[in-house]
């Protein structure tokens, strides 16, 4: 997952991740506080926040360490989606695990609009 990722992981944030989830980081990032107050409330429990928030103390403040952040939790229900899958499907024929995991993986990226 962070390998298909490596190409883009630099690109500037989204308008989403730019209006709520950088500044929100932020603001648990600079003063510690579990709520952000930069940006709209939003139905979003802290725990993602404070996930990127650690990262951003261990590996410094940018736009890639927010997104491998992301790509660990990402990559972690990947891998345990997989999991669950084997243990469902052991009897059956085939390799019905690597289906969940072909269909949670992205199927291309759009380089049309990046510059």
């Amino acid at each position: 997952m962070v390998a298909l990722h490596l190409p883009i992981v630099t690109f500037p944030f989204h308008w989403d991740e730019l209006g709520q989830f950088a500044p929100a980081s932020l603001d648990l990032y600079q003063d510690g506080s579990l709520v952000a107050h930069s940006t709209l409330p939003n139905v979003h429990p802290p725990g993602g926040d404070g996930h990127r928030r650690a990262h951003m103390r261990i590996f410094g403040v940018s736009v890639a360490s927010a997104r491998l952040a992301m790509l660990v939790v990402a990559s972690s229900g990947i891998a345990i989606s997989f999991l669950l899958a084997i243990r469902l499907c052991r009897g059956a024929v085939g390799a019905p695990a690597f289906a969940a995991v072909l269909l949670l993986m992205p199927r291309r990226f759009s380089f049309r609009n990046r510059k």
